[in-house]
């Protein structure tokens, strides 16, 4: 059987943010979005302490690798459609073999 996982990491600026309490209810909103999506699965992973950036990992699980980056780029939109920038990303998709 062959199926691909899709790897991804977006590091975000919340610049409308004032407080760390501005941030957790925006990302909040953000990982309930994308995981209603059903298409990708989502958590903060990095800079929780920090009320101007945060770091979101996201993956995908699919027979087609075209579908998996269809749904990491849709996440980014969803992210980016939400005021929030994206400052930085990374993808990775990977086959059975390099597992």
């Amino acid at each position: 059987m062959k199926f691909f996982v899709g790897i991804a990491r977006f590091r975000l600026d919340f610049a409308a943010c004032s407080s760390l309490k501005d941030k957790r209810r925006y990302m909040k909103s953000i990982l309930d979005r994308l995981g209603n999506s059903r298409l990708v699965g989502a958590a903060e992973v990095g800079n929780g302490d920090f009320w101007k950036s945060g770091v979101i990992g996201l993956v995908c699980l699919s027979s087609s690798r075209t579908l998996v980056l269809k749904a990491i780029d849709g996440a980014r939109r969803m992210i980016e459609a939400s005021g929030i920038e994206v400052i930085d990303s990374e993808t990775w998709v990977l086959k059975p073999e390099d597992l």
